[in-house]
């Protein structure tokens, strides 16, 4: 963890995991969990608290909690279409002493990949092909993205008891189900001649999501971001981020 020098810099972070697997090449079977850990200071603890609507109703993600997709029935799913996935980033800081609520700037660290059957990452899968819609309000800090992250700040600061809308829909794309291998077919080892079969490349993989949220005070912004976040932001009258770069 990098050291905060800045005695009024106090952070939170929560994780979410997802994963979902591809059954042959027209449906897929999601499992999902959730851990969150938080940390706090004598002063002030500032927290962002995850929730998942869940029939109409959004509730919080935490401890043993798991993202539900009810939204996504995983018996049925097909490639390139849009499920809707709602889930919302909500401002939980406070002072110990006071109760006081506190603004702060938030970040969300997205990070997808494929694995094979016995959980191991294939690197040689394209984690593009997992796409997260994101709500308006967002800005990528493109100088941190990697063939598997991408790192998304809140442009305003989020309000006390606020909340704002991350994710709204999670899409398969339909190249999942088209990648296909022609293969000689083997059968108890020996190579049938003339004989071949089409396999599917993602047939029995599970795409992994990991999704990190953390939020900072908004007392000076530029040092605070560039302490704890490691970026360069530039930040107008009104406290919105109009720039960053890393």
């Amino acid at each position: 963890m990098k050291k905060i020098k800045l005695p009024l810099i106090v952070f939170a972070v929560g994780i979410i995991c997802l994963a979902g697997s591809t059954v042959g090449a027209t449906r897929a079977v999601f499992q999902d969990y959730s851990n969150q850990q938080f940390l706090q200071f004598n002063t002030s603890a500032l927290r962002v608290d995850l929730q998942e609507e869940q029939n109409g109703e959004f509730v919080s993600i935490e401890g043993e909690d798991t993202l539900k997709f009810t939204g996504i029935d995983p018996k049925n799913v097909h490639g390139g279409q849009t499920y809707p996935e709602k889930v919302r980033v909500v401002n939980k800081s406070y002072n110990n002493r006071t109760g006081e609520q506190h603004e702060e700037y938030v970040r969300v660290t997205v990070k997808k990949s494929w694995t094979n059957p016995d959980k191991t990452k294939n690197t040689l899968l394209d984690p593009d092909l997992i796409e997260l819609g994101v709500e308006d309000g967002w800005v990528e800090c493109e100088d941190q993205r990697t063939r598997e992250q991408k790192v998304y700040y809140l442009t305003s600061p989020l309000a006390g008891e606020g909340t704002k809308d991350f994710l709204k829909s999670i899409t398969i794309n339909d190249k999942v189900f088209k990648k296909v291998a022609t293969k000689d077919y083997v059968e108890n080892g020996t190579k049938i001649d003339g004989t071949i079969i089409n396999e599917y490349e993602y047939n029995g993989k599970a795409f992994y999501i990991e999704v990190k949220v953390d939020a900072i005070q908004t007392h000076h912004p530029e040092d605070a971001m560039g302490e704890s976040w490691g970026v360069h932001v530039k930040v107008d009258d009104n406290g919105n981020i109009t720039k960053i770069w890393k």
